[in-house]
């Protein structure tokens, strides 16, 4: 799920700031379409694919207050800046016939077209630059289609980090007001980035929380826990009673689980089905839910095997 900056002085800057996005200037990459031309694809039925990050950095400013907005029944497929990508598995299932019509967007237009580029790339034909919520001339085009631009609540900090070895997210969450943060399915593979963000963004690190335990989703609790053995600054881990997995938390179906000094809160769902153990979570403050490989885009993680006959005894 790019704010709170602090400095030397430990003071967190306004989470809502973030540079404006750069026109597009590669010559590969599609301009942000006309409204005329937006109006045409969104009549013609186009699937709207939204290629920014969930998080707080791409908070818009409308009305007084920057919020994040988004369009109902939009694809998330977050582009790759690395590697100039974005993930097509679920493009693939919603959209089997590469002729159809997409608008792709992002805040202001500059990784859509960089997106269309990459999928012009794999054969899809019919791609239209949807530039963003930043961008006020084509509101009324999305509005004119029944497809506004809708408020999210993203809380303080919400950032969604990506490893691409495993394919899995991360996420940090952060409150400004009491300067805790929280992680959810941190990476064995990007404990440095994750703490290092943590201390970036001026936030004290107070728990870690596992969606679920499995071969190819390890965890960094261990690690991070054991670089802080010792100090006052040790968060503390948590995973599900029924992953058969250790830590300092073992939760249990609907418990509530509450940080940033008990002002905020998440329930605690199981979501048997990719692992026996899987648990989601519940913001009730932003709507939003963590759910790990139990619920991918446009899909969900596959049935382990021992977890599968566990659970034909019980369905």
């Amino acid at each position: 799920m790019r704010a709170s900056f602090g400095g030397a002085s430990g003071a967190r800057k306004d989470p809502t700031k973030r540079p404006a996005e750069p026109a597009v200037a590669d010559p590969a990459a599609d301009p942000v379409a006309s409204p005329e031309r937006l109006r045409s694809a969104l009549r013609r039925g186009a699937l709207v694919v939204d290629v920014r990050a969930a998080d707080s950095s791409e908070l818009t400013n409308k009305s007084t207050a920057p919020v994040f907005e988004v369009v109902d029944g939009s694809l998330s497929a977050p582009y790759d800046k690395v590697n100039q990508t974005v993930p097509v598995g679920a493009l693939g299932l919603l959209q089997q016939e590469k002729s159809a019509p997409l608008v792709v967007h992002c805040r202001s237009g500059a990784r859509a077209g960089k997106a269309i580029a990459f999928l012009r790339g794999l054969g899809y034909t019919d791609l239209t630059n949807g530039g963003g919520p930043a961008v006020v001339d084509l509101r009324e085009a999305y509005a004119d289609a029944g497809l506004p631009w809708r408020p999210h609540n993203m809380g303080s900090v919400m950032r969604q980090l990506f490893d691409p070895k495993s394919s899995t997210f991360t996420y940090l969450l952060g409150d400004a007001s009491t300067g805790e943060a929280i992680l959810i399915d941190p990476c064995i593979d990007q404990i440095e980035r994750d703490l290092a963000l943590v201390e970036e963004l001026g936030f004290k690190l107070t728990l870690m929380l596992n969606t679920h335990c499995h071969a190819d989703h390890i965890t960094a609790t261990g690690e991070i826990k054991r670089r802080f053995q010792g100090t006052s600054k040790a968060p503390k881990s948590a995973i599900s009673a029924a992953s058969g997995a250790d830590a300092d938390r073992l939760i249990v179906p609907n418990e509530t689980i509450k940080w940033a000094g008990g002002t905020r809160s998440l329930t605690a769902l199981a979501t048997p089905g990719h692992t026996s153990g899987c648990m989601s979570f519940y913001d009730a403050y932003t709507g939003a839910v963590y759910t790990g490989d139990a619920l991918l885009i446009g899909g969900c993680g596959r049935t382990v095997s021992q977890s599968y006959l566990k659970l034909l005894k019980f369905y």
